[in-house]
């Protein structure tokens, strides 16, 4: 220990001895702890990861609806998804699930009918469809044959009445 003059001020003994912090101060009960902080940084730091995440797949999810083969991949898909005894098939396709574009040749079987649609041209506005509504801006088909299929029947077709779609159509 270093001598001391006798003029220089003494530390209080009873300074140390007060609870607290190392350096004697009382902490205010109403601020978080240190350990608090880092919890709540924590928590804040992984919302903002999630939050980074979710942005970064919308925005991959935009330019990926953007691309020229979006449309032909979406066709697979529900090609892949279609229905027992239902098959869609389709060749030729370019285009972008945002604004549409060209199928040469698109196939739709069920066991009671067959349409093929060839060199069919498509557009729409991706807006409507996140209300469930297809909205075409333009649908020209040069080809449409279509084929019933099943047992014969000798009645006379009678138009169709009603047709239900899980999305709204606009022309």
């Amino acid at each position: 220990m270093a001598p001391t003059s006798p003029d220089a001020p003494r530390p209080d003994p009873l300074e140390r001895a007060r609870p607290g912090t190392p350096d004697g101060r009382i902490p205010d009960p109403s601020s978080p702890t240190p350990r608090k902080r880092t919890v709540l940084r924590r928590v804040l730091m992984a919302l903002l990861v999630l939050l980074a995440l979710v942005l970064v797949l919308l925005g991959a999810a935009w330019v990926w609806t953007g691309s020229s083969n979006s449309l032909a991949t979406v066709l697979a898909q529900v090609a892949q998804r279609m229905p027992a005894g239902q098959t869609l098939q389709s060749r030729d396709v370019s285009g972008s699930v945002r604004a549409g574009g060209r199928i040469g040749w698109l196939r739709y079987e069920s066991p009671t009918l067959a349409v093929e649609l060839h060199d069919t041209t498509i557009g729409w506005q991706w807006r409507p469809m996140l209300s469930k509504r297809v909205q075409l801006g333009e649908l020209h088909v040069v080809r449409v044959v279509a084929e019933k299929r099943g047992p014969g029947d000798d009645s006379p077709t009678q138009p169709l009445q009603a047709l239900t779609l899980p999305v709204e159509v606009d022309l």
